[in-house]
């Protein structure tokens, strides 16, 4: 348990007066302006509407809507962390700070953050877990350095291409804008834009670069499919398709059908660049495409990352929840899988064809009792199959010289909440511990509290209310009715604001925020370099995608 793990989560903003969605703009700015009263703070690299936190973390606002009330996205990531604990704890730190911000910025206490993975109108969002993975080794790691050399000059091409394409869509606006002006016609533009790309250019230079990486796109996909990842998804598809029945967060989808999980119903494929190819891949890398093709970044830099034998890789299943308990056993539980894998520790395990249509089948029965089959035609359930991964990870364990205390403190949790899952249908004992554990478990059981079982409206309003971030949230009211310990301390919390984790890429770049961000010098930062213009104007570049403190 030594890789690097972060957390992206999108917090849904909602808000009764809402009139336009650059008051989206305005919030963010009103965000920015608070989180720098109370700590350092830096831009992002190429990207005005996100700026990283001290503690390493990052920020930024997305001003989309999905109804009249939904005010768009605030996406907060945490900085790269060492632990499962250490992540849960910067991510509870992230959510009472994102709270309090608002309640500060907004008097009339009309607006709340939700902190869920689908809202009212069908809209699916929510959480990437990242983790830091060996994509390949031996054969296969050759051959995919192999097809990165071979994509190079396709990579070289689509950038001369796209830049010239840029240019000319840029021209042509521009052109089109003076006369416009000269010409002093009632359809003219206003002055303010004339310092950029009018919306519907913007959309037709984005539709021709989308023809133009194409080809990039579709010889990096096949590498991908190829090469990356194999034995991940080779032994992980039945962990992985069972996992939301220990930590999903409950879902009611427009139908009145009760899912444990809104990002498992939603996931359509096992590996890809998700919203590129219009898929929900459980194995994201869309991330990589867009370095590869975003023209403002280093050609050759973003290339040359890809060689690595260890990436960053999203995990795309996971719910978006303000349980810190569910999020613990969820990351830890995962991480420990990717040891057993990745120590070629996978005898016994069973492997799984089709595995997104097993998941929709467990992710839809609260009741536990379906089954998927593996490639031997074994049945399993969602809970055999956790228990049997459960065992593996225990056996392996035992067989390591080196096991650290927090391992067997998820294991521990991992089996007890399994077995209460067990019970929990005939022992109402064990279905109280799970309430303020389980997230699916505590939803459906406020549901089933209700007098209105078949008002929809009423049921989805416990599945929303219950992921607010306030003190009006139901899961926050369950947790201090049920007086339950919390899982990590104030103290810890406090740290947590302006210290980055310690021994990762957070560290550098906590340090340079916090010394150099409120001086007469500019800086601007991102996950993988610190950008520094001193006061005699010159540029310092400093790579911290390898610092290690």
């Amino acid at each position: 348990m030594t890789r690097l793990i972060g957390l992206e989560t999108e917090y849904g903003l909602y808000r009764g007066d809402l009139e336009s969605e650059s008051d989206a703009g305005l919030l963010f700015d009103a965000i920015r302006t608070w989180f720098a009263s109370r700590a350092p703070i830096a831009p992002a690299i190429l990207d005005e509407h996100r700026f990283f936190t001290a503690n390493g973390g990052c920020i930024g606002i997305e001003p989309a809507s999905s109804g009249e009330h939904n005010a768009g996205m605030l996406e907060a990531a945490t900085p790269e962390c060492r632990s499962p604990i250490q992540v849960v704890t910067y991510q509870t730190a992230q959510d009472r700070l994102l709270a309090e911000c608002l309640f500060d910025i907004d008097a009339k206490e009309s607006m709340a953050w939700i902190k869920n993975s689908a809202d009212a109108f069908g809209h699916v969002y929510g959480q990437h877990e990242n983790y830091e993975l060996e994509i390949a080794r031996g054969w296969r790691l050759f051959a995919w350095r192999v097809g990165l050399i071979f994509l190079l000059p396709l990579l070289i091409v689509y950038r001369a291409l796209a830049w010239a394409w840029l240019g000319l869509v840029a021209f042509t606006d521009r052109s089109l804008q003076l006369l416009r002006r000269v010409s002093n016609k009632p359809q003219g533009l206003p002055k303010a834009e004339l310092s950029g790309l009018s919306p519907k250019w913007i959309r037709f230079a984005a539709t021709g670069l989308r023809y133009l990486h194409w080809p990039v796109a579709s010889v990096m996909h096949g590498l991908i499919a190829a090469f990356v990842l194999v034995p991940h998804r080779r032994w992980m598809a039945g962990f992985l398709a069972s996992r939301a029945v220990m930590d999903g967060s409950g879902y009611l989808d427009r139908q009145g059908r009760f899912w444990l999980s809104a990002r498992a119903a939603e996931t359509t494929s096992y590996i890809g660049f998700g919203r590129y190819w219009n898929e929900r891949p459980i194995f994201g890398t869309g991330h990589w495409l867009r370095a590869l093709l975003v023209c403002q970044s280093p050609t050759f830099a973003a290339w040359r990352s890809l060689f690595s034998a260890y990436q960053r890789v999203q995990v795309a299943v996971g719910d978006s929840t303000p349980n810190p308990r569910s999020q613990f056993l969820r990351i830890g539980a995962t991480s420990l899988v990717f040891d057993l894998i990745e120590s070629r520790s996978t005898q016994g395990l069973p492997r799984f064809k089709g595995c997104i249509a097993g998941m929709h089948e467990l992710t839809k029965d609260r009741s536990m009792m379906k089954t998927i089959s593996d490639s031997q035609g074994k049945n399993w359930s969602a809970l055999e199959l956790q228990r049997h991964y459960a065992a593996a990870v225990r056996r392996f364990l035992n067989a390591s010289s080196h096991t650290s205390i927090e391992a067997w403190e998820i294991v521990e949790q991992w089996q007890t909440t399994l077995d209460n899952l067990q019970e929990s249908p005939h022992d109402a004992d064990c279905q109280r511990w799970l309430l303020g554990r389980v997230d699916w478990v505590s939803k459906r059981w406020l549901m089933d509290q209700t007098a209105s079982h078949d008002n929809w409206a009423a049921q989805k309003k416990i599945d929303i209310k219950y992921h607010e971030l306030s003190h009006q949230g139901y899961y926050h009211m369950m947790v201090q009715s049920l007086e339950l310990v919390p899982l990590i301390s104030r103290e810890e919390l406090r740290r947590s604001l302006r210290l980055p984790p310690l021994d990762t890429p957070a560290t550098q770049r906590g340090y340079w925020i916090r010394e150099f961000a409120c001086d007469r010098s500019k800086l601007a930062v991102d996950w993988q370099s610190v950008r520094w213009i001193d006061e005699r104007g010159k540029l310092k570049i400093i790579d911290i995608s390898q610092s290690r403190g």
